[in-house]
């Protein structure tokens, strides 16, 4: 199956037998693009990110850092951007306006609010700023972050201290209100990164998760899980690229959740308390 595959194609890059990204992998970094383009050009001045979270390994994260760098680099730009058509045409059918307020018809926002997708040629000149410039955050010789309009692409695990503490600037920094006021236009920025991603660090303006690892626990994955919540402005735009597996395990644990509030709920009209509940298992 096309999923087995993905993960085939991911194990053969993470062991070295393999330099080529997974195409799944490919793909949501397109949407990412696609997105930050678009909102781009909606007039968003807020920092846009993609997460990869594929491993908990460090030398993993180093691998897919480098190889995400090359192939934004060196790829035929013709593939970019037949990649970023592609979704374009299928994501606008999957979800758009009509069908997100029909599922959410107590959203409470006006619909003109919301972004809408826009044609790849409203976009081309953006998309191309992006891929103009493809590097780490930069340190300039007085010390002090630098932003360019193109991608920020970040390593961030354990082995990496923040630039102040040492040399490295591979973290992710978002820029202060300051910083963000003269650059005026959103930056842009790849996460690469495991466990410090998992948990606490806010993923500011995510719209493409790429999230592979394979997770056994159920409470483990709902405190990964970072795609919880619409955003405003952007509510079309995040989508997750994950095994069928894990879809399977947060679909059992929404379920979850929607059962114990129902059940909350139902407590509270009977006027039971909480010590009348017997603990359950699902």
């Amino acid at each position: 199956s096309e999923n087995q595959s993905e993960i085939i194609e991911l194990k053969c890059l993470l062991s070295g037998q393999s330099h080529n990204l997974p195409n799944h992998l490919k793909r949501s970094i397109a949407w990412f693009i696609a997105s930050a383009a678009m909102m781009r050009c909606h007039g968003y001045k807020k920092p846009i990110s993609m997460l990869i979270h594929a491993s908990g390994k460090v030398s993993d994260h180093e691998i897919l850092t480098k190889s995400v760098m090359v192939w934004l680099k060196f790829a035929d730009r013709s593939e970019i951007i037949s990649l970023i058509k592609d979704l374009l045409d299928s994501e606008s059918k999957l979800l758009n306006k009509s069908n997100f307020l029909e599922q959410l018809p107590g959203y409470g926002r006006n619909v003109i609010q919301i972004f809408d997708y826009l044609p790849y040629e409203s976009i081309r000149n953006e998309v191309n700023s992006i891929l103009s410039q493809i590097s780490h955050i930069g340190i300039d010789e007085d010390g002090e972050i630098v932003y360019h309009s193109g991608i920020h692409v970040c390593e961030d695990n354990s082995n990496h201290t923040f630039p102040g503490e040492g040399e490295n600037n591979k973290r992710v920094i978002y820029p202060s209100d300051e910083k963000l006021e003269n650059l005026n236009i959103a930056p842009l920025f790849v996460v690469v990164g495991g466990n410090t991603l998992s948990r606490g660090l806010t993923i500011e303006g995510l719209v493409s998760t790429y999230f592979s690892r394979k997770v056994r626990m159920a409470d483990t994955l709902m405190q990964m899980g970072r795609w919880f919540g619409y955003r405003r402005d952007y509510e079309l735009f995040p989508r997750i690229w994950m095994p069928t597996d894990t879809l399977d395990k947060f679909m059992f644990l929404s379920e979850l959740d929607y059962e114990l509030r129902e059940e909350i709920k139902e407590m509270k009209l009977l006027g039971r308390v909480p010590s009348e509940y017997a603990p359950m298992i699902k």
